[in-house]
């Protein structure tokens, strides 16, 4: 971790994956080595190594930092073994040393261009990573990727027009998050057999046609595969083969949500589905991407976001029932969908619903009735950009829920008084909101003092009235 800048926050499902990638993990009977790796980071959580920057809607921490003292510990042991080389500046004359190091941790993308610093990187030939954290580079550099042991190859900042063929003979490799056309990726792929994670990032400049863009087959092939993340690609028909280490499926479309893909990839537990509406999309019938969802017996995870949604039309086809989404579901973000709020009867009654995440009307309607025995397990609610004006609710409701978050819900008239005798209620926002939902967050936290409850975060944003409050 001491790769890392000094204060640098960590997204943990980066730093998970890396920690896997590079081996550091012992397999546990039972346990996938992701949450091996959990449990090490809360481990290093408890001894105060490492300090907790943003922790997730589910329990778990979703970005950190290595305490000062430690980060510096690290560095002078990193020095002394040759664990890893961080570069940060070129001073004339004087390139970095990197002889023996087998980590070269790249924090300022441009060096790249620096010829010296490029020959010193070159002689570096035991490198098994190399890791560029510096702030996203627009325009082509000439990495060094003549490193025949690399392991983790993470260049997801600089952009490459095309995929680097020279990536294609690291053979060992088991990371590898780059920016590029997803599309552009070579049949000869396959040849990255110990390839666990697959991350492909489109450049912000590159749109995607209105047809959809396949993968080749050939990823199929690619057993060792635990994480796939694309933009602007989806996955082919497997004709019968499958990926049985699959873990998580990330920024696809519709067309990888078909059954002939759920049943190559059993063990699936993430699952993240983003829709780009072509300009005609208004004469297609609604897309059937949930009805498969239920063949995906270990789902914890699912997202489904439209990027650039229209009201005018059903643009992902409603649940009919309950039994199409699996019981395993902790996880569930929507965005752009458009459902009727009657729909959300079907989301309530998943036995073990932890996190609900609703964007840009996810849900459609002026009103929500929620009842007592609706979403007994739920602990982080969020609304945000949502049109709804009565948010109704009968009885003790989500008596779990320990965090809401209510954003930019403009027409929404007040947070129900339900709300204000949640015992386990830890965190809520309330962010450009009217003044009488201002009213509701302020009810809320003078409730809870009266509960005992002051340990109670709460955050109140508005521009109606330009005022911030905290406590």
């Amino acid at each position: 971790m001491g790769a890392f800048p000094l204060s640098y926050e960590i997204p943990v499902p980066k730093l998970i994956k890396l920690w896997v990638s590079e081996g550091f993990l012992k397999p546990k009977r039972s346990k996938t080595l992701e949450k091996v790796a959990e449990e090490c980071l809360e481990e290093l959580v408890d001894r105060s190594l490492v300090l907790v920057h943003n922790s997730r809607s589910t329990s778990g921490i979703k970005t950190c930092s290595v305490h000062s003292a430690v980060w510096h510990l690290c560095v002078s042991a990193a020095e002394k073994d040759k664990f890893f080389l961080a570069i940060n500046r070129y001073r004339n004359g004087n390139p970095p040393q990197s002889n023996g190091r087998r980590r070269l941790c790249i924090r300022k993308n441009i060096l790249f261009a620096i010829k010296d610093v490029y020959n010193s990187m070159v002689s570096a030939s035991t490198a098994r990573s190399l890791l560029c954290i510096g702030p996203n580079h627009s325009h082509p550099l000439r990495v060094c990727l003549g490193f025949t042991f690399l392991r983790v190859l993470d260049v997801l900042t600089i952009r490459f027009y095309k995929f680097p063929d020279g990536i294609l003979e690291l053979v060992l490799l088991r990371y590898l998050a780059l920016t590029c056309k997803a599309g552009d990726l070579p049949t000869t792929v396959s040849k990255l057999c110990n390839l666990q994670f697959l991350i492909v990032r489109r450049h912000m400049s590159i749109k995607s046609s209105g047809d959809p863009s396949f993968l080749p087959f050939e990823i199929w092939n690619m057993k060792q595969l635990r994480h796939i993340q694309f933009m602007g690609a989806d996955l082919p028909d497997p004709c019968g083969a499958f990926l049985p280490n699959l873990l998580s499926l990330s920024n696809v479309s519709s067309h990888s949500c078909s059954k002939q893909v759920f049943e190559a990839t059993p063990n699936l537990m993430k699952l993240g589905v983003c829709i780009e509406l072509a300009e005609d999309s208004a004469a297609a019938a609604p897309l059937c991407l949930l009805d498969h969802l239920t063949l995906l017996i270990q789902l914890e995870s699912f997202k489904c976001v439209i990027v650039n949604p229209t009201r005018e039309f059903q643009v992902v086809a409603r649940p009919d029932s309950i039994s199409i989404f699996p019981s395993t579901l902790r996880k569930i973000t929507l965005g752009g969908c458009g459902f009727p709020w009657e729909d959300m009867k079907i989301l309530a009654q998943l036995p073990n619903l932890e996190a609900l995440k609703l964007r840009c009307y996810a849900f459609q309607g002026p009103e929500w009735e929620l009842d007592e025995e609706d979403f007994i397990r739920l602990k982080f609610l969020l609304l945000e950009d949502m049109d709804i004006v009565e948010w109704r609710a009968s009885g003790q409701i989500l008596q779990r829920l320990e965090h809401l978050v209510v954003r930019h819900c403009y027409n929404l008239q007040e947070i129900p008084y339900g709300i204000d005798y949640i015992t386990t209620l830890q965190g809520l926002e309330v962010v450009d909101c009217r003044p009488s939902v201002v009213d509701s967050a302020l009810r809320i936290k003078e409730m809870q003092e009266d509960l005992s409850n002051d340990d109670l975060q709460v955050l109140i944003e508005s521009t109606w009235n330009e005022k911030t409050t905290k406590n």
